[in-house]
């Protein structure tokens, strides 16, 4: 869990002024958000390469697809909240995030302006969602590595230039790591081929929890006993339906 019940930034003092506390507050939810979903992706990664590799039939790969880009989304809100927050906590910290976040923005941009550039996919060759690729590691055999590329939607172009994850040299977690989404991405405004832009969520999420600790630290350090309204609330309305 990235965020745990008892984080200082479920309690935020009031001596942190209301508008801030309300961006600490969206930043929380959304990173737990954030996690959850990456969590989830790389859950249906591992269960996707070992049903594959046994032989099994193609798999449901929304599920993938949903989850990948729920995270470039979120990561895409979470960058414009922390450049906000820069000056409560560690600057270097959560300046490194804002950098390596920054292609989220314009990843977000090209799933939703899908019908704008469609004749630049068209004539660049290329899938218009992208495509998501892991790396995958056989827990019985530590020493042997696979490659996955997931592609929604159709394939006008070759597999030669797919972005496929290269695991050599290179420290790979297991069994799922490097799990990176990529896309043909042009800003509209400009005259200019699509470039391809590719997203390691993998480090993402570790350079979104040290953001997390770093603001976690800053709301910590602040003065005050008293907090703003508690966080996440479930109501429950009992309806009793009696005939009149």
């Amino acid at each position: 869990m990235l965020i745990d019940r008892k984080s200082p930034l479920r309690s935020i003092p009031t001596s942190i002024n209301e508008e801030t506390s309300l961006l600490l507050s969206t930043f929380r939810v959304t990173a737990e958000m954030t996690d959850l979903a990456y969590r989830r992706l790389t859950i249906t990664c591992n269960l996707t390469a070992v049903d594959r590799l046994a032989g099994g039939n193609q798999p449901d790969l929304m599920p993938l697809l949903l989850d990948a880009w729920f995270v470039i989304n979120s990561m895409a809100q979470l960058n414009r909240l922390v450049g906000r927050l820069k000056s409560l906590g560690d600057r270097n910290t959560l300046r490194a995030f804002v950098n390596k976040s920054a292609d989220c923005k314009y990843l977000r941009d090209m799933f939703q302006h899908v019908d704008e550039l469609a004749p630049d996919f068209l004539r660049a060759r290329r899938p218009a969602h992208g495509a998501l690729g892991w790396i995958w590691t056989d827990p019985t055999q530590p020493s042997v590595a696979y490659s996955f590329v997931c592609i929604g939607g159709s394939l006008r172009g070759t597999f030669d230039d797919l972005p496929l994850e290269n695991p050599s040299g290179r420290f790979v977690r297991s069994p799922v790591d490097w799990v990176t989404l990529s896309g043909w991405w042009r800003d509209l405004k400009k005259r200019q081929p699509p470039r391809l832009i590719s997203v390691n969520m993998s480090e993402m999420m570790l350079s979104l929890e040290k953001a997390v600790d770093a603001l976690e630290q800053a709301v910590k350090d602040q003065p005050g006993r008293s907090v703003h309204s508690g966080s996440d609330l479930l109501l429950l309305l009992r309806l009793d339906a009696k005939p009149t």
